[in-house]
């Protein structure tokens, strides 16, 4: 029965294709985890750092020179560092790290 051959093999094929398509999901699914915490570690280490110094900066502020323009940079920077503390929680929020 030629036919029943047939059939049977546009389902091995199509059941085939299901499964390569469920496989390239779940590979990209790991792949974007992965960068997820890579950027957490990024910006977990980057916040340390500047943790670190921030303390060191505001002993110097005020006896610098130009320390009105540093009081303005550091006010953007700031700014920014909760733009970015922000994303971070979005971020944790939509399943891009926080343990998983």
């Amino acid at each position: 029965m030629w036919w029943a051959r047939s059939r049977f093999g546009r389902r091995r094929r199509l059941a085939l294709d299901v499964l390569v398509r469920s496989r390239e999901r779940a590979d990209g699914k790991r792949r974007l985890n992965g960068l997820a915490v890579e950027r957490l570690t990024a910006v977990g280490e980057r916040d340390r750092a500047v943790r670190d110094t921030e303390p060191r900066a505001g002993v110097a502020l005020p006896s610098h020179p130009l320390s009105r323009s540093l009081v303005r940079c550091h006010l953007q920077w700031a700014a920014l560092r909760r733009q970015s503390a922000k994303f971070i929680q979005q971020s944790v929020d939509l399943g891009f790290g926080g343990g998983q």
